[in-house]
C-alpha cells in the first residue's frame, strides 16, 4: 500500500512539474526600455524584438499575444514613469499605470484583450512620448 501511494505521489509530482514547464514555455516576455534623456522619455526600445515574426514593428512599437505575453517596462536610468493609454487598454480595466520607485513596471496582457493597436503615453515628469502596442489573438 505504501509503495502504491509513493508511486501515485511521484506521478502527480511529475505531471505538475511538466504542466508548469509547458505553461512557462508558452509565455512571451517583452522587455521594453524607456530611454530617458534630460529628464524626458525620447524612445521606447523593444529589447525582445517582439515584432520580428510579424513584420509590424518599428520605433516605439511592441507586439503581444493576448493571454500569452507579459510586458516589462524599465527606464534607462531607473526614473519613475507612468503609462497612460489613450483609449482602451489591453491590460484590463485601468488606463493608467505607474512604475515602482526603481523605474520598473510589469503587466500581463490578459486573454480577454481585444486584438488591435493600442496607443499610449509614457510620462516622465512633465514630458510624454507616444509609443504603441499591437495585440493579436
Amino acid at each position: 500500500m505504501l509503495i502504491k501511494l509513493l508511486v501515485v505521489l511521484l506521478v502527480i509530482t511529475v505531471m505538475v512539474m511538466m504542466s508548469a514547464g509547458l505553461s512557462s514555455q508558452s509565455q512571451q516576455n517583452v522587455d521594453l526600455e524607456i530611454v530617458v534623456e534630460n529628464g524626458c522619455p525620447v524612445a521606447v526600445n523593444d529589447l525582445s524584438d517582439s515584432c520580428s515574426s510579424s513584420g509590424q514593428g518599428g520605433q516605439g512599437i511592441a507586439c503581444a499575444t493576448a493571454g500569452a505575453t507579459v510586458l516589462h517596462w524599465s527606464s534607462s536610468g531607473g526614473e519613475e514613469f507612468s503609462i497612460n493609454f489613450k483609449g482602451e487598454s489591453p491590460l484590463g480595466s485601468g488606463r493608467n499605470y505607474g512604475s515602482n520607485s526603481q523605474g520598473k513596471l510589469t503587466a500581463p496582457i490578459p486573454a480577454s484583450a481585444e486584438a488591435g493597436n493600442y496607443d499610449y503615453g509614457v510620462s516622465v515628469g512633465d514630458c510624454e512620448m507616444d509609443p504603441r502596442i499591437i495585440v493579436t489573438k
